[in-house]
């Protein structure tokens, strides 16, 4: 249960990252961005 959580946390810390760079380079689409890049 721990791992998986971990595992989770760690996919989401990458995804915020994405999205943060996402909104960085691309103010229009940055939503359309994150949701690809995922």
């Amino acid at each position: 249960m721990g791992r998986m959580l971990l595992v989770l946390v760690k996919e989401y810390v990458t995804w915020e990252k994405c999205c943060m760079f996402c909104r960085k380079g691309t103010q229009d689409g940055k939503d359309v961005a994150c949701v690809t890049s995922n």
